[in-house]
């Protein structure tokens, strides 16, 4: 099992949920393109809860690529992505300067499974 340093805090900055403290194994992971839309299903073990996250691969000094948009419906298993900046998004800051041009960026999907404490 390997170590993941996903936490969640609450609104007042306190930590709620932390995988670094949970056994913890890499269910899925795939790399989608910037532009990509599309869906998975995977199976979550039994004796596994699992969570879903993007991390962007693309990225400058401006910080100004956005990762996908990920949902995973755990009834079913089925993972859906799409570009989280819609066209209409990536069109509206075409005219600014390269600082303020948000762009679309590939990302890395991955499924995290963890046993519950």
């Amino acid at each position: 099992m390997s170590s993941y340093g996903i936490k969640v805090f609450n609104g007042q900055g306190h930590e709620r949920f932390s995988l670094e403290t949970r056994l913890t194994t890499l269910l899925f992971s795939d790399v989608v393109s910037a532009d990509s839309t599309g869906s998975i299903h995977i199976s979550v073990p039994s004796h596994l809860s699992a969570v879903v996250h993007a991390v962007a691969l693309d990225s400058d000094v401006y910080l100004r690529h956005v990762p996908h948009k990920v949902t995973f419906n755990v009834g079913t298993g089925l993972i859906t992505w799409a570009p989280a900046l819609k066209s209409e998004d990536v069109q509206a800051t075409q005219g600014f300067e390269a600082v303020g041009r948000m762009l679309r960026s590939r990302s890395r999907i991955q499924v995290i499974g963890y046993v519950e404490s």
